[in-house]
């Protein structure tokens, strides 16, 4: 059976209820995308497609609902990819109850979904990528050609997520180095894609992945290439004006901004910044403190112990911290300057 994508927009403009097979439900980036382009490998079909228009967009899967009628929920098949749980629960809850199966892949710390879920997380998936526990679901169920495309993905995934080390190290043997280092570009690429919001529709990037076999190609024949360009030509811009100064030997980095566009472009690059930083050491600490509107600062860390780091700044500013071991953050209520953040760093 051949995979066809259908967009929200699609469905809602067409007469296709009978038509389908089910819903995908993910986050628009590198990861979920090719988390749900690896599933979709075991799972062929006719499937609408629902993503985040806008990064942190919470409760998909209540979306599904919002187009496709219950009734015609019934016998299909769901998968639900790089999501949080708890903010979809009731979607989740409403979703097991419908569909005749629902698969849920994600690498963030869950809380325990509903039964009737088939749940792929992993107690240690928070250093590895949805779009890997995808390639381990289905790996050995797929034929010599159909593994080299998931494992590609894979990679895009990882790199999406700032895991570049963890994806040279499952597949240097299986992927030669030009070819591995194209798709971690790439992937940082769909990241950088993803913190802008609209610079790419991440149905049209899911149908990509699904239909070409080449995934090289298609990337640097695509939207995707276009995207690069303008990543290369904002960071360029970007590292000009970021200054840095050190502190009990981690490195804080101020990403300025003037215009809205620069705001935009801070926002987007400082996490490919942090990560490129923190793939040159294993070891050091790099945070990087990055304007957001209404006044506030995001405190963004990468290093070994990102997660513990982020949680003694954020009790110190009054905030919640969130992330993984590797890399986490919090957002302030108000402008902090680098100085003010090395001095709360020597207390602690």
């Amino acid at each position: 059976m051949e995979t066809q994508i259908i967009s929200q927009e699609e469905y809602k403009g067409r007469n296709l209820e009978r038509e389908i097979d089910g819903a995908v439900v993910y986050d628009g980036d590198g990861d979920g995308t090719s988390a749900v382009a690896i599933w979709l490998m075991q799972n062929p079909g006719r499937y609408v497609a629902f993503t985040n228009q806008q990064k942190g967009e919470r409760e998909l899967v209540k979306g599904v609902f919002k187009t496709i009628p219950a009734e015609y929920l019934q016998r299909k098949k769901c998968g639900v990819f790089d999501i949080s749980a708890e903010q979809n629960l009731q979607g989740l809850e409403n979703l097991v109850q419908t569909a005749s199966e629902v698969d849920f892949i994600d690498h963030h710390t869950q809380i325990n979904v509903p039964n009737g879920i088939r749940n792929y997380a992993k107690p240690d998936s928070r250093e590895i990528s949805t779009a890997y526990l995808a390639y381990e679901a289905v790996k050995d169920r797929l034929d010599e050609k159909q593994k080299g495309k998931a494992i590609y993905l894979a990679i895009l995934g990882l790199a999406n997520d700032g895991k570049e080390s963890a994806a040279k190290k499952l597949f240097a043997n299986q992927v030669e180095e030009e070819k591995m280092n194209k798709l971690v570009y790439f992937g940082k690429v769909l990241n950088y894609a993803a913190n802008l919001g609209n610079t790419l529709n991440f149905s049209e990037v899911l149908k990509g992945l699904v239909e070409n076999d080449n995934i090289l190609n298609y990337l640097e024949n695509s939207q995707v290439a276009e995207v690069a360009k303008e990543m290369e030509a904002s960071l360029a811009g970007l590292k000009t004006k970021i200054t840095k100064q050190t502190a009990k030997g981690v490195e804080v980095y101020s990403f300025p901004y003037g215009t809205e566009k620069e705001r935009v472009l801070a926002t987007a690059a400082y996490s490919n910044y942090l990560n490129e930083k923190a793939a040159q050491s294993s070891s050091g600490t790099y945070i990087g403190l990055i304007k957001i509107p209404e006044g506030k600062t995001r405190v963004a860390i990468r290093g070994p112990n990102a997660l513990t780091l982020a949680g003694k700044l954020a009790q110190e500013y009054g905030a919640k911290h969130a992330g993984r071991e590797t890399a986490a953050g919090f957002d302030t209520e108000r402008q902090v300057k680098e100085g003010e953040l090395i001095e709360k760093l020597g207390g602690i």
